[in-house]
């Protein structure tokens, strides 16, 4: 997949969304989602071999692979509310859309309590 190939089908999603939505607007909410899923597909296939090449390069480099899996955890998170909100807004759900997005920077925070305590740790550990 390159960036053409992705804008192109986004694109293509777009107007058919829009000319669907004039006649049948429950109809353009599904090819929405399923615009969305295929979309973000396409793009966690490319991220797979990043994924394998990043664990190679932190293997090399000693760092505890625990802090990346956390980072990777909190951009699937925000990715994936990300586009459960933008589907709620498209169905003119922007309440729905807003709790969804809080509910993803909520689930952020409590993957990356641990990271802050071993900071908060290791903080008082070179100050005392």
């Amino acid at each position: 997949m390159n960036i053409f190939t992705l804008a192109a089908c986004g694109v293509v999603a777009c107007a058919l969304i829009v000319t669907v939505r004039q006649h049948r607007p429950e109809m353009a909410v599904v090819l929405a989602i399923a615009a969305g899923v295929l979309i973000l597909g396409m793009i966690l296939a490319e991220f797979a071999p990043v994924a394998s090449s990043l664990s190679g390069l932190i293997g090399k480099t000693g760092v505890n692979s625990g802090y990346i899996t956390v980072v990777i955890k909190a951009i699937g998170i925000s990715l994936i509310a990300q586009l459960a909100a933008d589907i709620c807004r498209d169905a003119g759900e922007q309440s729905i859309a807003a709790k969804v997005e809080m509910g993803g920077k909520l689930g952020i925070v409590a993957i990356t309590l641990p990271l802050f305590g071993e900071l908060l740790q290791l903080s008082s550990n070179i100050i005392g």
